[in-house]
């Protein structure tokens, strides 16, 4: 398994989403992939306390999903990579 295959550690607020297309991590309880939440929160300019009371979510999860995609980098670049792949493929 390679560094970009999947995210290597065990989160207390993130987990695959079951029967999802993505391999990124979502908030528990949510449809919301950490990603689309941290890219919400710098292209809004919000703090990590704006956006865990705008989607109602501990700031805890909040804070984990930063540090997630901030440490997941590559992996993301790839996935979001296979998944415009994926569309073209499709005819989107």
């Amino acid at each position: 398994m390679t560094e970009l295959d999947s995210p290597p550690a065990k989160y207390r607020y993130l987990a695959e989403r079951s029967g999802s297309g993505y391999r990124e991590l979502f908030v528990c309880g949510t449809s919301v992939r950490a990603q689309s939440l941290v890219s919400d929160m710098e292209n809004d300019g919000l703090s990590a306390q704006q956006i865990a009371e705008v989607y109602r979510i501990p700031l805890d999860a909040v804070l984990e999903a930063v540090e997630y995609v901030h440490q997941n980098e590559e992996f993301l670049a790839a996935e979001r990579c296979r998944s415009r792949q994926q569309a073209i493929a499709k005819g989107y």
